[in-house]
């Protein structure tokens, strides 16, 4: 997906997906439209911090230190949103 967006002019995607997954009320074939959108199978890998003062924390890039401050207000807005625990240098927000 993300080559075809880097080579292609795409207005739009469609991601779909197995609604049986969900509720064995569906069938395939039937279309599911949700009352909320999460997205999935994204994480940051982070490297740690080498520094012993520091207690095995991670060392945060700019850019996800600026979405975890998004993700805390989306939480406060959503409290559906789903809360990932972090794996080791896996954050998986």
């Amino acid at each position: 997906m993300q080559l075809a967006l880097d080579y292609f002019s795409i207005d739009r995607v469609i991601m779909m997906g197995i609604a049986t997954a969900i509720s064995t009320e569906f069938t395939p074939g039937d279309i599911a439209v949700p009352a909320r959108w999460y997205f999935h199978d994204e994480s940051v890998y982070v490297n740690p911090d080498l520094d012993p003062e520091n207690n095995g924390e991670c060392v945060l890039t700019d850019y996800y230190e600026k979405s975890l401050a998004s993700f805390l207000e989306r939480r406060k807005q959503d409290p559906h949103s789903p809360v990932y625990e972090n794996f080791g240098f896996i954050h998986p927000e």
